[in-house]
């Protein structure tokens, strides 16, 4: 089981109460050795959504995360996965809403599988691909993700209008390597939205896909390593007290494809210093810029102090 709260981020308005809540499920093996979890969870849909905030590489996650291209990062539902050797798959139900929400909304479903095709000597290849359909009872949340800063930063626009499009399908794939001390990480996602609704006539469809690759490099003797049945990397296990010293760079985009300059991109120069197992300190310069509506750009430098317990 795994019950996880954010209490910096309960709240309680007249309208809505968030509780915070993230993880929030019982679970089990079943059929020999795959894991059956019944709550609130992430859907299989990509290596970075997947990793968890503690060992992500860059403070934030790209847009081919629920922090651009998707909606609620968890939902309630049932989930299932398993992996073998080189390879591991997961499959879920649910209804796209997180559960501080007051009504069931709708219902989702979602499968991920990746391979392992090159793994010896500490090198490895991972190749992934993932499929989501969201159905909405009313309509999907508005598409203007934040590319630099954080929640007074510079955010896309509208690139998909609120009360628009009740339906979301969603492709994606993935590609990821370790060499040593370099690893590189990539992943593509298209989402088509839809409005089926009978009362609404004459809605074109809109397609949404977003890219991202990064890479990083240890300076130190480390390397990243790798979750063979989660298919993510984590955070490098410290072999001296001297710490791990990561290098790291990302190039972000989003565009939606049916409606001409709404396009949004950022990239991301940074180090990492992992000073222990559990502490670690983050810099890095981000600039982006976006063309929905008036053109706008924005840059910052950014830092971070994390303990995790």
């Amino acid at each position: 089981y795994k019950f996880e709260n954010d209490l910096a981020n309960s709240t309680e308005t007249a309208a809505k109460t968030n509780e915070g809540i993230r993880e929030m499920w019982n679970g089990r093996q079943v059929m020999g050795n795959k894991n059956l979890r019944l709550g609130q969870a992430k859907p299989y849909r990509g290596m970075e959504e997947l990793t968890s905030s503690n060992e992500i590489t860059f403070m934030e996650r790209p847009l081919a995360t629920a922090s651009g291209i998707y909606n609620n990062q968890f939902t309630t539902g049932a989930f299932l996965d398993g992996s073998g050797e080189g390879y591991g798959y997961g499959v879920s139900v649910y209804t796209p809403r997180s559960v501080s929400e007051s009504e069931t909304q709708g219902l989702g479903v979602n499968a991920r599988g990746f391979i392992v095709p090159v793994r010896s000597n500490g090198n490895l290849v991972h190749i992934g691909l993932s499929a989501s359909q969201d159905n909405f009872e009313t309509n999907t949340t508005s598409k203007d993700p934040r590319i630099v800063g954080r929640e007074n930063g510079l955010k896309t626009g509208a690139l998909i209008a609120a009360s628009t499009f009740n339906e979301q399908q969603t492709i994606a794939a993935e590609l990821a390597a370790r060499f040593g001390a370099f690893s590189m990480q990539g992943e593509y996602a298209k989402a088509t939205f839809e409005d089926n609704r009978a009362s609404v006539v004459n809605v074109a469809d809109n397609d949404l896909e977003t890219y991202y690759v990064q890479a990083s490099y240890f300076v130190t003797e480390h390397t990243k390593p790798y979750d063979f049945k989660k298919g993510v990397f984590k955070s490098p296990k410290l072999n001296g007290e001297e710490g791990a010293v990561e290098l790291k760079a990302r190039y972000d985009v989003i565009e939606n494809k049916d409606v001409s300059g709404n396009e949004a991109s950022a990239y991301t120069l940074g180090v990492n210093y992992y000073a222990t197992p559990n502490t670690r300190f983050m810099v890095e310069y981000v600039k982006g810029e976006t063309d929905v509506g008036t053109d706008k750009d924005a840059a910052a430098i950014t830092a971070r102090a994390q303990f995790n317990f």
